[in-house]
């Protein structure tokens, strides 16, 4: 379980039953509103029956003993551990992520609150840039009426807009529509 603060790690009572996790907007791949360090500051105290982890942003020992020195049981190194050699990811992946500064990642935007978007951050490239333009495709579409959204279709970070998209066709050209 990610927990967005204390209030959330709160109100999942029995989920917590194993541990938790508190993912910053530091992470890679999904990521929530709220900083790793902020998050950290506000689980940790209040959150100790059961182990807590934290994720996001986190590359250096000296980031892992702060956290641990906070009360985290643990971290979550992903991107980290993506480029190494023991790693089986593609050595282009492996590469984008040496180039790269921390500048290079973005997070997904949502363009139009039509098109509801779970942020997710990842190195700017070709992909980042053609989701915010089929956000625009779609968005648009919807705008001119080509496109009829249904409640609560549009929930996927990447593809949410392109299935959303895909659902409402093939929802308007349904016979019994």
């Amino acid at each position: 379980m990610f927990c967005a603060g204390a209030g959330a790690g709160e109100e999942a009572g029995p989920l917590r039953r194993g541990c938790a996790g508190d993912r910053g907007s530091e992470a890679g791949g999904h990521i929530g509103p709220v900083s790793t360090s902020v998050l950290a500051q506000e689980i940790l105290p209040h959150v100790t029956d059961v182990p807590v982890f934290v994720a996001g942003g986190i590359g250096r020992g000296e980031a892992i003993a702060a956290y641990l020195e906070m009360g985290a049981s643990g971290v979550q190194l992903g991107t980290r551990f993506a480029a190494a050699s023991e790693s089986v990811a593609h050595p282009a992946f492996k590469q984008a992520f040496i180039r790269a500064s921390a500048r290079d990642a973005v997070a997904s935007v949502q363009l139009d609150p039509r098109l509801p978007v779970i942020p997710v951050r990842a190195l700017k490239n070709k992909g980042t840039q053609d989701f915010e333009a089929t956000q625009r495709t779609v968005a648009a579409a919807v705008s001119a009426g080509e496109l009829a959204l249904a409640e609560g279709s549009c929930r996927s970070s990447i593809t949410g807009p392109a299935r959303c998209a895909a659902r409402s066709s093939r929802a308007m050209s349904r016979p019994d529509r």
